[in-house]
């Protein structure tokens, strides 16, 4: 939680799980504010497969990939059984491939839930989720929740809706348009629209914003939906398992970057937090390192180049975004 992990090299890998995960019996994986940086690399990758079962929960929550070939990649099956996996208000910024890559299949069973909540993906070359088998659910949810996406495709995904089942989709934006429709869903990768259950931007319903086996209500509450909990519930969606407290952040001082009089041959990663920059008499020699200001510092930044040459198609980036 609350950790900054910059991956310099392209073919590194910011957070690595090796062998995959398994949880049972109330366990719990939360990825909470966690801000990862690659050079175009896996942000976090799972080198196995994800199971869940018997009242657990997979979170990533309120965190930022800047600069990932994938954000989050699952290298082997994921197995849900009475568990929630939840990505909520998580920021996946130029990336470029598939946000979330699944490269195995995806079951949901008993009950159990795939909450995709308050996500902005801004890439342009390929949709926010994907999976290279089928997503296979039997009495089970899986909802999208006021997600957005620069393209106007946001899944490439197989999805298998069988035995009490359901699709819940609600104010999601594709390529610009807030789409409404079961049509318009269907048109955007959420399978066959007699599949796809569409509800409002102002609708609150806790089968759609909520872990429903753990929720006793939903209501609306200055635009928000919220979920109340029952008992068993934790958390805003009301998951099994709550994220643990944290302690208060240690304050941090804005930090400063300086390359001098050197030659440079290999991406390097400016820190997040940074708010001055310095390439003062620097040779790029064949690399293309990208200084993306605001990810570096929501208040501003001061970046000075001076004598700076490129050398064999080298390209210096400075890049913004919203």
């Amino acid at each position: 939680a609350r950790t900054h992990v910059a991956a310099v090299f392209r073919d590194a890998v910011g957070v690595l799980v090796v062998g995959g995960v398994a949880l049972q019996s109330r366990g719990a994986l939360y990825l909470d504010r966690l801000l990862v940086q690659t050079a175009l690399g896996l942000c976090v990758s799972v080198e196995g497969g994800v199971a869940a079962s018997s009242g657990s929960v997979v979170a990533f929550v309120d965190s930022e990939f800047l600069l990932c070939k994938h954000a989050v990649s699952v290298r082997g099956a994921v197995s849900v059984s009475g568990s929630a996996v939840a990505l909520v208000r998580s920021d996946f910024a130029s990336t470029e491939d598939y946000a979330v890559a699944f490269y195995s299949t995806v079951s949901l069973a008993d009950g159990s839930m795939l909450l995709a909540e308050g996500n902005v993906h801004d890439g342009v070359s390929r949709e926010m989720l994907y999976a290279a088998g089928a997503v296979a659910a039997a009495g089970s949810t899986l909802s999208f929740v006021r997600n957005r996406a620069l393209l106007p495709r946001m899944l490439s995904a197989g999805l298998s809706l069988s035995a009490g089942a359901h699709l819940r989709v609600a104010c999601n934006d594709a390529g610009g348009l807030v789409l409404s429709t079961a049509e318009e869903y269907a048109a955007a990768g959420f399978g066959d629209a007699g599949s796809i259950d569409a509800v409002g931007c102002d609708a609150c319903n806790r089968d759609t914003h909520c872990y429903a086996p753990g929720t006793a209500a939903a209501s609306m509450k200055s635009g928000v939906c919220v979920c109340v909990c029952g008992s068993g519930g934790h958390g805003e969606a009301c998951v099994p398992v709550g994220a643990p407290a944290l302690p208060p952040a240690a304050k941090t001082t804005p930090s400063v970057f300086v390359r001098e009089g050197v030659t440079v041959q290999s991406v390097f990663v400016v820190p997040a937090g940074a708010s001055e920059v310095t390439l003062r008499h620097v040779v790029l020699d064949g690399v293309s390192p990208v200084l993306y200001v605001p990810w570096m510092a929501r208040d501003g930044v001061r970046i000075v180049v001076q004598n700076v040459s490129l050398l064999n198609g080298a390209v210096l980036y400075v890049m913004g975004g919203g």
